[in-house]
């Protein structure tokens, strides 16, 4: 199997690049400069005949695509931008796809959704974006789906990992800093480990090694397996770092409404994804959150302890 990987150098393709290895010959891509010997080729996704240029090359029978604009905020002052990265490269990967019978590997997200919900959304409920960032995720899932290749679309949710940038690492950050700070109570979600979506699509890509038909082709959500609030997701956050010493002080945190704070992008109040489909066709199950966070900053220390002074 001849597997192309978008996106490698970002949190969610850095945790898949050694999971791919064992399945094939891998080709990673990202927008930064090679560095290892598993990177072949940087590429830029907003230059469609580059991309189509090393689809033609590589001839990949899978196209895990990664890659994303993901600033939330940004995008609503970059609408373009975001569309080429969440749109047109998706596009161009997927009617590729179609005419050379491969399959393509997407992620999507709970954005897709406006959070008026008090039941967790499933594959087939409408969908109604309240940003761009929203918006260019959900007309990425339509031009794949318009373009008749075999395609899995994974929708998941508050992606965090031990590197990269997101919540789990701001937070302990900010613990470092502060004695308190103010997370938001009012949205709920579903936190999920970047690796445990990558051995998600792993698994699932074994089932589907030897399938050349359109049928298992659709959405599916996975997330691990418990719904917090922002402000819960921190409390875990600091009270187990605080037990492996990974912080030396846990800081109080203080429930808030998300009007405290002004961003340019609307989130989504309610975003639990219900994962029941994936498990019917597929047999994945959710993964714990409590082992998620537990192997998330264990390997935040281990990393930390392992980096020289400078």
């Amino acid at each position: 199997m001849r597997i192309l990987l978008t996106g490698c150098c970002g949190q969610l393709g850095q945790e898949l690049r050694s999971r791919l290895l064992p399945l094939g010959r891998l080709y990673a891509t990202d927008s930064k400069t090679p560095d290892d010997e598993h990177q072949l080729f940087s590429l830029d996704l907003t230059d469609r005949g580059a991309l189509l240029r090393i689809l033609d090359k590589l001839q990949p029978d899978v196209i895990v695509n990664t890659a994303a604009w993901t600033a939330v905020d940004a995008a609503e002052n970059q609408p373009e931008l975001a569309n080429l990265i969440n749109v047109e490269a998706p596009q161009v990967m997927a009617e590729w796809a179609a005419v050379n019978h491969a399959l393509l590997f997407h992620y999507s997200t709970d954005y897709v959704f406006d959070g008026d919900n008090t039941q967790s959304w499933r594959e087939d409920d409408s969908t109604n974006p309240i940003s761009v960032y929203g918006q260019s995720k959900l007309d990425g899932e339509n031009v794949i789906r318009d373009s008749g290749c075999q395609h899995i679309i994974v929708r998941t949710s508050w992606v965090y990992s031990s590197h990269s940038n997101n919540f789990v690492r701001t937070m302990l950050q900010l613990a470092a800093t502060r004695n308190s700070l103010q997370v938001v109570d009012d949205q709920r979600g579903c936190p999920t480990l970047a690796g445990n979506v990558a051995d998600v699509t792993v698994q699932i890509l074994k089932q589907l090694e030897s399938i050349k038909s359109n049928h298992l082709s659709g959405v599916y959500h996975y997330t691990d397996d418990r719904p917090l609030a922002w402000c819960e997701f921190a409390d875990q956050i600091f009270s187990r770092a605080k037990k492996i010493e990974l912080i030396r002080d846990q800081p109080e945190v203080i429930p808030v409404d998300s009007s405290v704070f002004q961003t340019t992008a609307k989130r989504p109040l309610y975003s639990i994804l219900n994962c029941e489909k994936i498990t019917q066709v597929f047999g994945v199950h959710q993964k714990s959150f409590s082992q998620a966070l537990g192997s998330c900053l264990a390997n935040i220390q281990l990393n930390d302890s392992n980096t020289p002074n400078t």
